[in-house]
């Protein structure tokens, strides 16, 4: 205790006392992670930058890049004035999206590192966790009965598919982000609530995953 009351008084001794302890969490944790996953990442990287980006508009390419009809609604009134978007891959957020950072001029969002449709560059490594991530989307009853009940009765929202399958509101919510996440489901606002349907392209797009990588 008296070693922090001194750090309050010296910020050079805490700044070093920070940056000793996170070069040490870089030594023993964080590098060989780094190291094993860079390949993968360069390979993300090289794949989106094969494609050409020339005549879309700033939505269509954003769209493209994070791989949703729209974006995101929280986003929208953030992104509207930005000069520059930077994407992030990373092999640790899954499916999801993360905009870590918004400014006057820059946003950056963080998104799992794969090979977008349409990319010249393929990576066995990238197609192989695509895959797995968009398998494991549907290995729970929960969300295949989800994917069921909106098969046989079209769009729902979230009360109601609470209600058909005697869902809680933080069960329903986490598999719902996952199925939209993993673009088995599209999703828009009504009246006050997010209303869920089928998205053809997602699915067919998964399957068409699975038979190339099984060269079925």
């Amino acid at each position: 205790h008296i070693r922090d009351h001194e750090l309050l008084n010296d910020p050079q001794g805490r700044r070093d006392l920070m940056v000793t302890h996170l070069r040490s969490m870089w030594d023993a944790h964080v590098a060989a992670e780094w190291e094993h996953n860079l390949p993968v990442i360069q390979d993300s990287l090289a794949a989106f930058e094969s494609i050409d980006y020339s005549g879309m508009s700033t939505t269509e390419t954003l769209c493209q890049i994070i791989k949703r009809d729209q974006t995101p609604e929280a986003w929208e009134t953030c992104l509207a004035g930005v000069e520059k978007i930077v994407f992030i891959p990373s092999q640790h957020i899954g499916p999801y999206l993360l905009l870590v950072h918004c400014d006057d001029t820059t946003a950056r969002i963080v998104l799992g590192a794969r090979v977008p449709e349409g990319a010249a560059v393929r990576s066995q490594a990238l197609d192989r966790s695509d895959l797995l991530m968009r398998l494991t989307a549907l290995a729970d009853d929960t969300r295949l009965r989800i994917l069921e009940l909106l098969s046989f009765k079209g769009a729902k929202t979230t009360p109601e598919i609470m209600s058909e399958l005697n869902l809680s509101q933080s069960s329903a919510s986490r598999h719902l982000n996952q199925l939209t996440a993993t673009a088995y489901l599209n999703t828009q606002r009504l009246d006050g609530a997010n209303q869920y349907q089928l998205n053809a392209n997602g699915i067919n797009s998964a399957l068409d995953a699975l038979q190339k990588f099984l060269r079925f």
